[in-house]
């Protein structure tokens, strides 16, 4: 193609460029580990997978799809689970609900709930009592 317009040339100078990652796993511009470590960073403040694909550099499409790939499911669950492990480990260091739930980064103790029995099978209430329980029996007797 020749002439004027600047021919396919032209058509070169419009086209976008992309930047394709070709890093693994524990590289430092890894997408998925810098979606990982902004997670962790921002674990008890309001985001979504949107923030987390930008923070990827990545298309919310792309960024899904590779980190299902990598990490063997969807990135809001990896989310959930990490919000669910704080939240135990806020209950294990005696943490009211409400506070647990808040540090935690979900809206509210019926949140906190709702997540907590789907991702470990029990409430967070169950959860502390039990462990508790274990404790008990498992440590020196109680002094009176």
């Amino acid at each position: 193609m020749t002439g004027g317009g600047g021919g396919w040339w032209g058509l070169l100078e419009w086209m976008p460029t992309t930047t394709i990652w070709c890093g693994g796993a524990g590289d430092p511009d890894d997408p998925v580990e810098a979606a990982k470590r902004f997670v962790e960073e921002h674990l008890p403040e309001p985001f979504d997978v949107g923030d987390l694909s930008r923070e990827a550099g990545l298309s919310r499409g792309h960024f899904t799809r590779l980190f299902r790939e990598r990490e063997g499911r969807p990135p809001w669950d990896y989310v959930l689970a990490r919000r669910v492990a704080r939240a135990r480990d806020l209950l294990d260091d005696g943490a009211r609900l409400s506070d647990a739930a808040l540090e935690s980064g979900f809206y509210d103790q019926s949140h906190l709930n709702r997540v907590f029995r789907r991702v470990e099978g029990t409430t967070p209430a169950r959860y502390r009592r039990d462990r508790t329980i274990v404790q008990d029996e498992g440590g020196a007797a109680p002094e009176d």
